[in-house]
Formats: C-alpha cells, sequence, structure tokens
C-alpha cells in the first residue's frame, strides 16, 4: 500500500507510538501520521555525517528500496550535499542519474 514512511538507517519503519507529538504549526497530517511536519516532499535525513533515514512515499518495499540505493552512494551524496541536511529525494535522484 502507498503511503507515507519513516524508515531508519536500516530500512525498518518507525512505529506510529515512536513519534514525539506533532507540531502546532506543522502540515495537517490527513490521516496520515508519518506526513511529512514541515517539508512537502519525500526527504533523507543525514545527521554528522551519515544517513540516518529517510522520509518518503510509496510501499513499504519501494522505499526500502531508494533507501538501499543512497546508502550505497552515502560518502558521494555527503560529500555533495552536506553532513546536517535533510535532502529532496528529487535533488538526490538528479544528482545520482547525471554522475
Amino acid at each position: 500500500m502507498e503511503r507515507w514512511w519513516i524508515l531508519s538507517r536500516e530500512g525498518k519503519p518507525v512505529e506510529e507510538g515512536e513519534l514525539p507529538e506533532r507540531p502546532d504549526d506543522s502540515n495537517p497530517a490527513d490521516g496520515e501520521a508519518f506526513r511529512p511536519w514541515y517539508k512537502q516532499d519525500e526527504h533523507l535525513h543525514i545527521e554528522n555525517g551519515a544517513i540516518v533515514g529517510i522520509h518518503g512515499r510509496g510501499t513499504l518495499a519501494e522505499v526500502q528500496q531508494r533507501l538501499r540505493r543512497y546508502l550505497k552512494n552515502e560518502s558521494e551524496l555527503i560529500q555533495k550535499f552536506g553532513k546536517n541536511e535533510d535532502i529532496l529525494l528529487p535533488d538526490l535522484d538528479r544528482f545520482l542519474a547525471a554522475s
């Protein structure tokens, strides 16, 4: 089933109960607990020079596959986009397609 997912670096889905309370000024959940709070698009989470997770939309298998692709190219992506960023997936896909 296509929906929003938050996955850890290991590709494991975050459980709804693990999420902090949604901020009042965030995007509305519209019935999807994992809908991004502030960004509108899918994005990769990078902290301290490492991919820590992905916030994507699709089936679980699709989002896991995308995460594996980004992890395979992790050092190149961090060199290009920075060590502490949330990077939009379309930007990552364009970069990887051009490399």
